[in-house]
């Protein structure tokens, strides 16, 4: 029934477009356009709803919206409307998360840029992966996919002659006969002078176009809408969201200011914030009222289901705490996240159980979810769910305290539903939770993961003091229902409609040694990682001190030797980041000539081979000559494809090629390790590995090896981190390493580890999975870079050309979740926030995966916007960077043996670094430690050593008295000191005889195999 009001009230027209016209889920804006409709007409006379219809704007009888305005719960009422109109309305069954790792995503979105045609992509790529296929195969592949161009030939042409006839339609018309301009139209609407008409939706359709032309053609109405917040343009949070969205809530709020009569916001930190911007922009500022939303929920208990029935349902058996809201940037997830995992580590199983109830937005939570997803530590503990209302009511009321720890808002609608319910919430410390909260709440700085933790430890460990807190709540917590909100709308829209009406070196006998370079040598690199480098260098520094090494690579499990003159650049060479690189396109180029890293492509394709048949290489599979062309050609097809296409393939080329990876009884795998040969390498050689094979081809044909005692084999192990920190890794990387450990330690005879602790770690994964634990030895890897002679001006000329204008810190290290660059970054605000000179804040590293979301935060943040500068650095540029920077930074979660610590020691520079085990056995007492997601300790940190440059001295001058160099010449030389005697050891064990030397044990079959080459 209707409210009742003085018959001279105007009419009110509500817009119920948004509503009408949705097929999805009720999100937030859907249940508050419904809620204030079924309040408005409980509680005025005069109130008549209208949605937009094709171009015009038409009356929705009330007899109409019977399932709405008759219904006790809008949520339950829309789902039974859409369940009977047709569309099922339920919830998609995915999650929302892109399956797809971010950096893979951002290279299809880059190559997507190349050209808007999908079918020009399309054609291109075919052309890139036929050039990348081997000869046997470029006729199949032309043949296969000829159909598919014929057809995106035609559709292409029937495209552009579509859009060549839309192009001279003018909008909103049809074809027709005859010339001349149109008239101009008006347009159809029910409103009359003096009306009111207000809009709660948003600018997903073409409404305001036409509402725009209502006033345009002459009728007087008062027009306003309800802005909810400003998060999407504002200046400390619009980088958090997609450039669409910001784009279109731009126009929205720009037409919203400039037409509009009047504005009702979601709270007075919503209308201080517009007004803020509406001054800055120079647009009009319309009369305003700020509202408070509703919330429905914690009015009574409800008929249903037991609670631990619904519990147990939901997975939950111990006593819980939860946060409600969508999965995204700005709500701030990741902190509790971080906060519930270091609760875990003190608590334990005491700890409650954590749920984080609301729907993951793929745009910018798809790291995060992978992570909650994959991280062992929170699994049965952290659970994630999109709860119904009846659920949410359980949840609520059995909870023992909620969290809030947005960056921001408009007007909370979770924080009033937690206090509507007695219930203590641990909130952000920013305004407008304050606005809601009052005293009734705690406030925790948004990123201080430390404070989160613990104080969800001390209500979680102290019942009466909590007790104490929700008896506050309930006696002085007042709940405002939506009935009550949409009282307040009405009588605020009156309020302004009146005020507007009134107002208008090497060793003797040395064994032969033989390094693997597959890694460096045979894939294509664009850059130099931190395990190329450290490969690169171990070869440089090893034929320094033996100048008879050998390298070798293997493809398919087949070993060669390479050739001397192809690593002249690395032995000669005086920029090692530039030297790759130049020998990657020097490599790439003679691919395209014919001549490629790998004899044996050469040798499968030339006349000579009698072996293999065409047909049987066919039947092997198709093989890459050209890995960039067949990587780029790719990439360019899966753009012209629809996105869900891209995660399934995705998904299903990784989740094969783990699959053929791991399986050791697979043909593919019988067949390469029937071809693996090995025989190149001569008897009682020391085989050193430093890089890292990701097919395991080659770790596979030496565990089959049925005379491989006749070599010693050493393998370099950098870290456990993949295994120990899984969820900071590609998924399907995490199995495979542990099946790389696993041959490693069942075949080889020598591990050297990066550090104790990785050797640590190792003996206890190998502990756990059975696997041998041979010999080992622990070293420390260099910690020198090669030094620049340089001038002044020469520097100041490189650090211009990166963008340093100032003083600035220095984080280096691949841009990747482990290395926590996140924590750097929120310092870095954190320390804006506060005032001060802040200086600029460096990182040098290429960007890695699953930093997606954070990447495309921070580089869309204007706050950082050249004072974070992310960049990739040479060596000169680099040995600039270190020499002129105030300090350090290291936060990375977890490390082996840090191969940037050292570098910066050795510059004589502080740094700050992430408080866990190897980082304090490479830096002692002469660094600071922090926890690696303590936001505010990294802030407070970087603050006192910039505000105390006496100390950061001190720092310094202990640094340059302590440090004791230790290059990768003093590395080389420990560990190639090792490789000998160790080899000594192993060859005389097998022998029989003690001494410390001994002679090669010889292979016949080897000796026959090289006896036929």
């Amino acid at each position: 029934m209707a409210g009742t009001a003085d018959e001279l009230e105007p009419v009110l027209w509500m817009d119920l477009t948004a509503t009408l016209h949705a097929t999805g889920g009720v999100v937030g804006i859907i249940r508050a356009e419904m809620e204030l409709a079924v309040g408005l007409y409980r509680n005025r006379a005069n109130v008549r709803f209208f949605c937009l219809r094709g171009e015009t704007l038409v009356e929705v009888p009330a007899s109409d919206l019977d399932w709405l305005l008759s219904s006790e719960n809008v949520a339950d009422a829309f789902v039974a409307r859409l369940k009977n109109s047709g569309p099922s309305g339920k919830p998609s069954r995915e999650n929302g998360v892109d399956a797809m790792p971010s950096h893979i995503r951002t290279e299809i979105q880059r190559v997507s840029q190349l050209d808007v045609s999908r079918f020009n992509r399309f054609r291109a790529g075919r052309g890139l992966l036929i050039n990348a296929m081997e000869p046997g195969w470029r006729g199949v592949v032309r043949v296969a996919t000829a159909p598919l161009v014929a057809a995106g030939a035609a559709f292409s042409k029937a495209g552009t002659f579509g859009r060549a006839i839309r192009a001279n339609i003018p909008r909103g018309s049809t074809p027709r006969a005859g010339s001349g301009l149109a008239a101009p139209v008006g347009v159809s609407h029910p409103f009359k002078d003096g009306d009111i008409v207000f809009s709660a939706g948003f600018m997903l359709n073409d409404k305001e176009r036409i509402i725009g032309r209502v006033k345009e053609f002459g009728t007087k109405v008062y027009l306003g809408y309800l802005i909810y917040d400003t998060i999407l343009i504002g200046r400390t949070t619009k980088h958090l969201y997609l450039d669409y969205g910001i784009d279109l809530f731009q126009k929205y709020f720009e037409w919203a200011s400039r037409n509009c009569d009047f504005l009702i916001y979601g709270g007075q930190t919503a209308l201080n914030d517009s007004q803020r911007i509406q001054t800055e922009r120079n647009l009009p500022m319309p009369a305003a009222a700020a509202i408070q939303f509703g919330s429905n929920l914690g009015n009574g208990s409800k008929a249903g289901e037991d609670d631990a029935i619904v519990l147990r349902r939901l997975g939950l058996s111990t006593k819980f705490i939860m946060t409600v809201g969508s999965i995204e940037g700005r709500k701030n997830h990741e902190t509790l996240y971080r906060a519930y995992v270091m609760l875990l580590d003190k608590m334990g199983s005491a700890a409650p159980q954590l749920v984080f109830a609301g729907r993951p937005e793929s745009y910018s939570s798809s790291d995060l979810m992978d992570t909650l997803k994959r991280d062992p530590r929170i699994q049965g503990k952290l659970l994630v769910m999109q709860p119904s209302d009846v659920e949410l009511d359980t949840l609520y009321r059995n909870c023992e305290f909620t969290m809030l720890p947005t960056l921001y808002e408009g007007w909370s609608l979770t924080l009033p539903e937690s206090l509507g319910y007695g219930k203590l919430c641990l909130c952000s410390d920013v305004e407008p939770l304050r606005e809601v909260g009052s005293d009734l709440v705690d406030y925790i700085p948004p990123w201080d993961v430390v404070s989160w933790r613990d104080r969800i430890e001390f209500y979680a460990t102290n019942p009466e003091v909590l007790a104490k807190r929700n008896a506050d709540i309930v006696a002085k917590w007042k709940n405002t229902t939506w009935n009550d909100c949409a009282i307040a709308l009405n009588k605020a829209i009156t309020l302004l409609h009146n005020s507007a009406a009134s107002a208008i070196t090497p060793v003797v006998e040395t064994r032969p040694l033989w390094m693997d370079l597959s890694l460096s040598y045979l894939v294509p690199q664009r850059g130099i990682s931190g395990i190329i480098r450290a490969e690169l260098l171990f070869a440089r520094e090893l034929r320094k001190i033996d100048p008879g090494v050998r390298f070798f690579a293997c493809d398919r499990g087949r070993a060669f030797e390479i050739p001397k003159g192809n690593l002249e650049w690395l032995f000669c060479g005086e920029n090692l980041t530039m030297d790759f690189i130049r020998f990657n396109q020097m490599m790439d180029e003679l691919a395209l000539e014919g001549t490629y890293r790998s004899p044996f492509i050469v040798s499968d394709l030339g006349d000579h081979t009698t072996v293999k048949t065409r047909l049987s290489r066919l039947q092997e599979g198709p093989k890459m000559r050209n890995p960039w062309d067949f990587r780029e050609g790719s990439l360019l097809i899966a753009s012209a494809l629809p996105t869900k296409w891209q995660s399934w393939l995705y998904q299903k080329a990784a989740s094969r090629r783990q699959a053929e990876t791991l399986d050791d009884n697979t043909s593919a795998n019988a067949s390469i390790s029937h071809r693996g040969d090995m025989s190149v390498i001569p008897d009682g050689a020391i085989v050193f590995f430093a890089g890292i094979d990701w097919t395991l081809i080659s770790l596979k044909v030496l565990r089959d090896m049925p005379d491989r005692q006749r070599l010693f084999l050493a393998h370099v192990l950098y870290d456990m981190t993949p295994t120990i920190t899984p969820h900071l890794h590609v998924s399907q990387n995490p199995p495979i390493y542990l099946k790389f450990l696993e041959l490693v330690s069942n075949t080889f005879d020598f591990i050297i580890y990066g550090g104790k602790t990785a050797q640590r770690d190792a003996a206890l994964i190998q502990k756990e999975n059975g696997f041998e634990s041979p010999d080992s030895v622990a070293i420390h890897f260099g910690g020198d870079i090669v030094k620049m002679d340089s001038t002044e001006e020469r520097d100041r000329e490189l650090l211009q050309s990166l963008g340093v204008t100032g003083k600035f810190l220095l984080a280096v290290g691949t841009i990747e979740n482990r290395k926590n660059h996140d924590t750097l970054y929120k310092a870095y605000l954190t320390l804006l926030e506060r005032g001060g000179d802040v200086p600029q804040m460096i990182f040098v590293g290429g960007q890695g995966w699953h930093t997606g979301d954070f990447m495309n935060r921070m580089t869309r943040d204007d706050r950082v916007k050249h004072k974070i500068i992310i960049t990739r650095a040479n060596d000169a540029q680099l040995d600039a960077l270190y020499r002129h920077c105030e300090f350090t930074l290291l936060a990375s979660l977890y490390e082996g043996w840090s191969l940037t610590l050292p570098e910066s020691l050795e510059y004589g520079k502080f740094c700050l670094v992430s408080d866990v085990e190897p980082l304090r056995e490479a830096g002692g007492d002469l660094v600071d430690y922090v926890l690696p997601w303590d936001v505010m300790g990294w802030a407070d940190k970087i603050r006192y050593y910039l505000d105390h440059p006496a100390q950061l001295k001190k720092r310094e001058r202990a640094i340059k008295r302590n440090w004791k160099t230790y290059s990768w010449a003093d590395c080389a030389r420990d560990v190639y000191a090792a490789l000998q005697s160790n080899a000594d050891a192993h060859f005389a064990k097998l022998a029989g005889t003690s001494t410390e030397i001994s002679q090669p044990v010889n292979s016949r079959a080897g000796a026959a195999r090289r006896s036929q080459r």
